[in-house]
């Protein structure tokens, strides 16, 4: 009927780590996302982003991991990258 389905992926990210971060991670999502649309992997999905910074604490992670999931209707969820055992 010619409608996408929408389907939102949720991202954790940090933003200060020397290793993986915002900067990287972010970038891959988009590649991925281009990707998919390029190679028409999902032909009727549209690709929504959604993100948080929870700096590689493993409490914030999974607060953000619930916010995402009860109030933003993801479908998946990518993260959290690291933990600092806090």
């Amino acid at each position: 009927n010619g409608t996408k389905q929408t389907l939102t992926v949720g991202l954790l990210f940090t933003r200060n780590s020397s290793f993986v971060g915002y900067r990287t991670s972010a970038a891959a999502a988009l590649i991925a996302r281009d990707r998919i649309i390029t190679e028409n992997l999902l032909p009727n999905i549209n690709l929504e982003f959604t993100f948080d910074f929870d700096d590689c604490i493993e409490t914030r992670a999974s607060g953000y991991t619930v916010e995402h999931i009860l109030n933003r209707n993801i479908s998946a969820l990518i993260g959290p990258c690291c933990n600092l055992r806090e």
